[in-house]
């Protein structure tokens, strides 16, 4: 699922984009390599609240412009967490068919899933 959001890493400055997240894990954007089997705290922001978790580095592969797309897999996270993903993911797909159903709007994922979280997205 698209679920993009920015996390600013208060040690380094460096902010990761999150590009990806699923009960699983998640994808993200660095400008610097973290080393596979890295483990990392994130915080991450659904629309009801922000939770810390912890997860594991499970790959690396460099990009073009220099930083670094990687994957992580849950190695902790808080009570409800998940369940609370589970039914933000569920809306956005409820989102994201309302959109072309209703709209007429050929609309990604990733849009749907910016909209919920609250950005901006016309339906004219």
């Amino acid at each position: 699922m698209a679920y993009p959001f920015e996390h600013k890493d208060r040690a380094s400055g460096d902010v990761l984009f999150v590009e990806n997240i699923n009960r699983g894990g998640f994808s993200f954007v660095s400008p610097r390599q973290i080393p596979s089997r890295g483990e990392i705290k994130i915080g991450i922001f659904l629309k009801s609240r922000m939770f810390i978790v912890s997860a594991k580095v499970v790959y690396s592969i460099p990009k073009q412009d220099g930083n670094f797309t990687m994957g992580a897999a849950f190695t902790a996270v808080p009570e409800g967490f998940l369940e609370i993903l589970d039914r933000e993911i569920e809306e956005i797909g409820q989102l994201h068919l309302e959109k072309r159903r209703y709209y007429n709007k050929n609309v990604s994922f990733k849009e749907a899933s910016i909209e919920y979280l609250g950005g901006v997205f016309s339906a004219e």
